[in-house]
């Protein structure tokens, strides 16, 4: 089991500071997201290569581990996907499960919708913004991490197929990955998942990061790592990362490719209509 050094390194406890700083402006985040925030901000030098991105990556998540154990970061402050548990949900009485249930009350929005549309997200360090976007139109986010696994993109080819099939929609899923040679791979994957697994057309369409949003974002660049197997077919010139755009800029992307493909007159008055639904249900549930 861990424990925090008694006496850390005055480097670490600097390091430590700024991670702070960082997550108290926005959080959750994976450590990776916060090494670019910091480089955005000059407190950290931007990496030359994906190797020197992983090393700090990976420094940053030493010092996280001890800040953590020491109480000065939160657990929940900090994105990690990759364990979980299985957990039941409890109530003390049928009203505080209705109440519950009323909370989760929402209304399908795809039957006045163009198209049945989903996303497909390479950095599980920003599950947190990208939640919270597609959340309030009710649209499904699958997330690799730095690769699909086989399961994940069956289970999506499954519900594409059913669900365009159900409202009759054509489908559609944008992704959004790293500027790189891994990044186009995993986004040509969700293509030829669909290929192979869906009964219907799935239209898989790469939005972000695209070349232009380098200079767009003013992002962090770095060269092909050498010895990269996937960097031989690539065309790419340098490489960035989704997880070093801003907080204010990522929320600002989705909501601006999802407005290229849903309309969202449509989904506003369907909002409205299920917060009305839900404040009915809510005094239904008094009178009882």
């Amino acid at each position: 089991m861990f424990t925090a050094p008694a006496n850390p390194q005055s480097k670490t406890l600097r390091l430590i500071e700024q991670c702070i700083v960082v997550l108290e402006a926005y959080h959750p985040l994976g450590c990776r997201a916060i090494y670019y925030r910091l480089c955005n901000g000059g407190e950290l030098a931007k990496p030359k290569d994906k190797r020197e991105s992983d090393r700090m990556t990976d420094k940053i998540e030493r010092a996280i581990k001890i800040a953590r154990d020491l109480g000065v970061i939160p657990f929940n402050w900090i994105v990690d996907h990759g364990r979980k548990s299985t957990k039941w949900y409890e109530y003390d009485d049928a009203a505080d499960w209705a109440e519950a249930s009323i909370d989760q009350l929402t209304l399908s929005p795809w039957s006045t919708q163009p198209v049945y549309l989903e996303l497909f997200v390479e950095a599980q360090g920003l599950k947190g913004h990208f939640d919270t976007a597609c959340g309030q139109y009710n649209i499904i986010v699958s997330y690799g991490a730095g690769n699909a696994s086989w399961t994940l993109l069956h289970d999506m080819a499954d519900r594409m197929t059913a669900r365009s099939e159900a409202y009759g929609k054509p489908a559609v899923i944008l992704t959004f990955g790293d500027l790189n040679p891994s990044g186009d791979n995993i986004s040509d994957d969700v293509a030829e998942a669909m290929r192979r697994w869906c009964d219907v057309d799935v239209d898989v369409r790469r939005v972000c990061l695209m070349p232009e949003d380098v200079e767009r974002y003013d992002l962090p660049t770095y060269e092909p790592s050498v010895g990269d197997t996937k960097a031989a077919d690539w065309d790419g010139d340098v490489c960035a990362e989704l997880e070093s755009m801003g907080d204010d800029q990522i929320p600002d992307r989705i909501h601006e490719e999802i407005a290229k493909v849903l309309d969202l007159e449509a989904l506003t008055k369907n909002k409205r209509k299920y917060k009305r639904l839900q404040a009915k249900a809510r005094k239904l549930l008094k009178g009882l």
